[in-house]
């Protein structure tokens, strides 16, 4: 079992070296604070090399690190603030958002049904988060047509009650002739993810804007992402990764100002609807 811990004002102590999660893992890293700047940074050893993330919105609002834990708890002397959760190890994904050395057609491993695990909060992984996105927004373009649940073709209801029983198993892809369909999760996880995509764009609406391109379909590459938006194809693919791990601590219940807000105004709308 792995304990990890929220990323804090205080913790990790600056300048000690940790173990990080990111979208890929566990990495070595180390957070300083650079005066001159007067911005937090994060250094992460990946892959034989030393990465350098600035933290945004603050001086923790939006760390590159989703959560952490030390690199020897038993000989830990440091306050330590209350673990996110005890959770199991874990065989981790490749990264993400790593830019690829040529442009491929957008991989959306997340369209087949049973790839997109749901868990309970505070084991929610990058992975999962990322999934679960993609398909609601798929899920919202899909509400704009209006023979997208309910398909008017030749099919017979028995044949169509056995191509969604089959989406729902994830024993073929969920679109239909290169539509996607919502599967019946589908649609009762997408309330769930409204919180988790308005606090992403009442923190970034760039962060949001690439979510919601990526979730289209087909989905928009990280070139053509920079094209629309600017910044590169590579600030592209790692605003991805930031936004999806921002996303995860939305997920897990970290308390972000952001959450705290998206939260009171779905609760407005609520009582405004009744």
């Amino acid at each position: 079992m792995t304990t990890t811990y929220p990323v804090t004002d205080t913790a990790p102590p600056f300048g000690v070296k940790v173990k990080g999660l990111l979208p890929d893992g566990f990495h070595d890293c180390a957070r300083v604070y650079d005066q001159r700047r007067q911005v937090v940074v994060w250094y992460v050893k990946r892959n034989g090399t030393t990465e350098r993330f600035v933290e945004e919105g603050g001086s923790f609002g939006s760390s590159v690190i989703a959560c952490w834990r030390p690199k020897n708890p038993t000989a830990w002397k440091a306050p330590l603030p209350p673990p996110v959760i005890a959770q199991p190890d874990v065989q981790w994904a490749q990264p993400i958002a790593a830019p690829e050395p040529l442009e491929k057609e957008p991989d959306q491993w997340w369209r087949i049904a049973n790839a997109v695990k749901v868990s309970t909060v505070g084991l929610i992984t990058p992975r999962e988060v990322e999934g679960r996105i993609m398909r609601a927004v798929m899920t919202e373009h899909s509400f704009a047509a209006a023979d997208t649940i309910i398909e008017r073709s030749t099919l017979t209801w028995l044949a169509r009650m056995i191509e969604l029983q089959e989406m729902i198993e994830g024993k073929r892809p969920t679109y239909w002739n290169d539509r996607f369909i919502p599967s019946a999760r589908d649609l009762s996880d997408f309330p769930r993810m409204i919180p988790w995509l308005t606090a992403v764009a009442m923190h970034s609406e760039r962060y949001a804007s690439i979510l919601r391109m990526r979730g289209s379909h087909p989905a928009w590459t990280f070139t053509q992402i920079a094209k629309e938006l600017g910044g590169g194809r590579n600030k592209a693919a790692s605003d991805y990764g930031r936004a999806v791990l921002f996303a995860t601590k939305v997920a897990n219940d970290v308390r972000t100002k952001e959450v705290a807000i998206a939260r009171r105004k779905m609760a407005e709308l609520r009582e405004a609807r009744r």
